[in-house]
C-alpha cells in the first residue's frame, strides 16, 4: 500500500471547523488512547515525539523538532512530521504535514471547548496572542461564533507589522454581521526590566 501524502494545502482545502469539533468529540467516545512522550536533546536544540494507539483506530507518532537558532540564519525554529499507521496491519497509511496537524488540531480543541463550555448567548470573543495560534484562533472561532464580535490583544510590534495591522479578521473571522478589532498591549516585564511578572496595557485601537 501507498502512503497518502497530505501537505499543508491540500489538508485546508477538506477541513471545516466545525466538522473538526464534531469529530473531536466522536473521538473522545472511542476507548482511551496509549500514549507515550520522547524527548532527545542537544545544547539547547530539542527533539520530542508522541505516539499515540487507539485500538481499531489507528496508530499516529507526531515528532517536532525545537532549533532556537535557527531564525538567526532565516529558517523556522520548529518542524516536524505526522505519521498514521493501519491499525490492523501497522502499515505506514498516511504522512501528514506537521503544521496542519498543529494548527487545526491546537485550535479545534479550544473551539471545541468553547462551545461546549461557553455561557448560552455568549457572543464576544477575545483572543490574546498574536502569533501562529492566535491566527489559527481567529479563524476557528469565527466559523464556531459566526454573529459575534471578535477582539484581538497582541503585542506591541516592532515597526508595526503585527497581526492587526497586516491581516486582522481574515478568514473565518471575517463577516458582514461581525464586528472586528484590534488592540496593542505592552509587556512591561520585557519593556521597563521589572522584576514584577508582568502587566497589560491597552494602546492603539485599530477596527
Amino acid at each position: 500500500m501507498t502512503p497518502a501524502m497530505i501537505p499543508f494545502d491540500a489538508g485546508q482545502e477538506r477541513l471545516d471547523w466545525l466538522d473538526l469539533v464534531a469529530a473531536l468529540k466522536r473521538g473522545h467516545q472511542a476507548p482511551k488512547a496509549e500514549i507515550e512522550d520522547l524527548f532527545l536533546y542537544r545544547g539547547s536544540d530539542t527533539l520530542l515525539s508522541r505516539s499515540a494507539w487507539i485500538d481499531g483506530m489507528g496508530l499516529l507518532t507526531k515528532t517536532a523538532t525545537v532549533f532556537p537558532n535557527n531564525p538567526k540564519s532565516g529558517q523556522p525554529m520548529i518542524g516536524g512530521g505526522v505519521m498514521l499507521f493501519d491499525d490492523a496491519t501497522g502499515a505506514l497509511a498516511a504522512v501528514i504535514d506537521f503544521h496542519l496537524i498543529t494548527k487545526w488540531k491546537t485550535a479545534g480543541d479550544s473551539l471545541m471547548a468553547a462551545l461546549a463550555l461557553a455561557p448560552a448567548g455568549a457572543r464576544e470573543i477575545l483572543i490574546v496572542g498574536a502569533g501562529t495560534v492566535g491566527r489559527s484562533l481567529v479563524e476557528a472561532f469565527g466559523a464556531g461564533f459566526p454573529e459575534g464580535p471578535v477582539q484581538h490583544l497582541e503585542p506591541e510590534p516592532q515597526g508595526g507589522g503585527g497581526f492587526c495591522a497586516r491581516d486582522r479578521c481574515a478568514g473565518g473571522a471575517r463577516s458582514a454581521k461581525r464586528r472586528c478589532s484590534c488592540r496593542y498591549y505592552f509587556n512591561l516585564h520585557h519593556d521597563h526590566g521589572s522584576d514584577h511578572s508582568g502587566g497589560l496595557a491597552a494602546s492603539g485601537a485599530t477596527s
